[in-house]
């Protein structure tokens, strides 16, 4: 095989490797042994011998052994598969002896890029297709003509450049116009997700010694009309607490069925309105954010839940990069369901019930007594991610009211709680995320790990009220690059990883013009997808044998002169392959004495003129039929 074709195999097998060791989830050791396959090449490149084959195939029975062995000790096959093609490439890099064999390292490859797009989604991985895309399309290139027996590349690099950007373009195309499936490729995501905390039935309270800030990116919130301040992303409410944790004990949910294009809440209002485009990134919960009182929730899926206390969630978009679209409004949530579950008050704890009565004993309007508590606690108390560990039979709630007082959210959150229910007021405590800085980059707020909050609902006037008793933190600043790198991680995201099928309606609309309605176009279940698939690739199969025998049926009858001239040289004795080139055919149909070296030499050349200029010289074909019969008369 040509220097140049073996090159652009080693780095098709390469940027195969590449992929799958950036996504971060290989094991180390298989990584290390990915890299062998520069040796490989390197011993390609330089014209030494491949390995025996028994020795390669020798290596494949312990490479599948070491898959059985990988895939018992972790139970995941898919990443147990993806690291077996990292030992593949290596060794199919020290047996590379026909043209056929780079076919096997282009597979490969691919495969290996398409499990790579299910463990990770960064800008990187978009360049490392990109490229992959180019080398692979260029090899096959190659490898045809090498096949064909075309050694010399020069004239043919116009062509492989156009066909080059065509397949580039094509696949732009392909990408904004193939349906969204619902599921991943493999039929669920392989990416870990975010774990987070207070988003479970469960929320411990409590824990001591310092907590550790974590600037993992949760979100990304775009709001219209932006107004200043913090903005609260609510996700789940608790009702009981047994002094060391909090509980959501109410199982009481219903479905909300999209209708449209749309999941409808009702509301009665009629107050301002916002919209609020918000872009989750995988986590390890099933809770949609909500920003005020939404009346109207555009998203993928089929259904969502609702509880009784306003929370949302969804099981479909768990691991799963998710956008969606709020419609709020200023509002109040007006449950009064359970309500006697949010009186719940632990008996061990009646000092916190005397502070409460201490402080608003003066007082009658309950909604004053909840602003008296919360005003105390922001007052009277300092917020610090560090806690000491209660003394003996002192709970963490008491030893944070009477004896430190200072706590982080969680602790506020639950001191005002605990002590409005002790007054008989209703109230339950709330976890969500504030809405972090603001990047004006990309005009949307970034929201982190750090930014999960706690707060208060308090329940006056048929209406739960919110209440933050928490002390104001200023958040940290990040620099203007680090602002400039995420607001272009979030439009990758956005515009290339989260393309949705509701993106391929508004495209279609902006393109056709159509302003009235969002066109109608279904989300298509995938297996429907891939049966439409198969009839049209058929389709397209069978349109080529029929353009293969009419459009081009001058070249089709060159290549069947060509293939009959190989089989009656291999009847003669010559010791040819699929993948013999023509000068490998020209040398064996020589020493069969069969034929006349002259007449062979003027045969192949007429052939490569004909097969591979592009153009169709009506006196070269007759000539070349001439020596095709005399050759079939020898």
């Amino acid at each position: 095989m040509p220097g140049i074709y073996k090159l652009f195999t080693a780095i098709v097998a390469i940027i195969g490797n590449v992929s799958l060791i950036a996504t971060g989830e290989m094991n180390p050791v298989f990584s290390f042994i990915g890299t062998g396959l520069l040796w490989g090449y390197y011993r390609s490149m330089k014209g030494l011998h491949s390995l025996p084959k028994w020795a390669v195939g020798s290596l494949s029975l312990i490479t599948f052994a070491l898959f059985l062995g990988n895939f018992y000790l972790s139970g995941d096959v898919f990443i147990s598969v993806a690291q077996m093609t990292l030992i593949f490439q290596v060794i199919k890099s020290f047996d590379m002896r026909v043209p056929w064999d780079p076919l096997q390292v282009f597979f490969v490859s691919l495969l290996q890029i398409l499990m790579a797009s299910e463990l990770i989604n960064s800008i990187s991985f978009g360049i490392i297709f990109l490229v992959f895309l180019v080398f692979i399309v260029v090899s096959i290139l190659l490898g045809h003509f090498i096949r064909e027996g075309q050694m010399v590349f020069r004239p043919y690099l116009r062509p492989i450049a156009v066909i080059t950007f065509l397949t580039l373009i094509f696949t732009g195309i392909f990408f904004v116009s193939v349906p969204r499936f619902r599921s991943g490729l493999w039929g669920r995501s392989f990416s870990k997700s975010i774990k987070t905390t207070g988003f479970s039935d469960k929320v411990d309270f409590g824990s001591f010694g310092e907590v550790k800030l974590d600037e993992t990116v949760i979100m990304r919130m775009i709001l219209d009309p932006d107004v200043p301040g913090s903005h609260y992303l609510r996700g789940m409410t608790f009702n009981y607490f047994d002094n060391f944790a909090w509980y959501d004990t109410l199982k009481d949910t219903r479905r909300i069925f999209r209708t449209s294009e749309d999941f409808k809440i009702k509301v009665l209002e009629e107050n301002k309105k916002f919209e609020a485009e918000i872009f989750l990134e995988p986590i390890d919960s099933s809770v949609i954010f909500t920003f005020k009182k939404p009346y109207k929730i555009e998203s993928a899926g089929f259904f969502m839940r609702r509880d009784t206390a306003g929370s949302f969630y969804m099981r479909q978009k768990i691991s799963k990069r998710f956008n969606y679209k709020l419609f709020s409004i200023d509002g109040y949530t007006r449950d009064n369901l359970h309500i006697e579950n949010y009186l719940q008050f632990p008996e061990e704890i009646p000092a916190v019930k005397n502070l409460a009565e201490e402080i608003t004993v003066n007082e009658e309007d309950t909604f004053i007594k909840a602003e008296i508590i919360r005003d105390y606690l922001l007052k009277n108390y300092k917020y610090s991610l560090y806690t000491e560990e209660p003394e003996y039979n002192t709970t963490a709630i008491e030893d944070f009211l009477f004896r430190t007082r200072e706590g982080y959210c969680e602790h506020f959150a639950t001191a005002m709680t605990l002590m409005v229910r002790s007054i008989g007021i209703p109230a339950r405590l709330v976890t969500g995320f504030l809405s972090g800085q603001k990047n004006d980059f990309g005009d949307y707020y970034l929201i982190r790990q750090s930014d999960a909050h706690s707060w208060v609902e308090v329940f006056l006037d048929d209406r739960w009220i919110t209440f933050d008793p928490t002390p104001p933190v200023d958040p940290a600043k990040r620099l203007s690059l680090v602002l400039f790198l995420d607001m272009m991680r979030m439009n990758w995201n956005r515009y290339v990883v989260g393309f949705s099928s509701y993106d391929q309606k508004s495209l279609a609309n902006y393109m056709f013009r159509y302003r009235r309605n969002i066109m109608k176009m279904p989300d298509i279940h995938y297996k429907r997808f891939a049966a439409v698939a198969v009839v049209l690739m058929i389709s397209a199969l069978l349109y080529r044998l029929k353009q293969t025998g009419v459009i081009h049926k001058k070249h089709s009858a060159v290549s069947a002169e060509y293939i009959r001239f190989r089989k009656r040289v291999l009847k003669y004795g010559g010791k040819i392959s699929r993948s013999s080139t023509t000068k490998e055919v020209v040398l064996e149909a020589v020493d069969t004495g069969r034929f006349s070296p002259a007449d062979i030499k003027e045969f192949i050349g007429a052939y490569r003129e004909l097969r591979f200029s592009g153009q169709t010289d009506s006196g070269l074909l007759r000539s070349f039929q001439k020596i095709s019969r005399k050759l079939e008369n020898s």
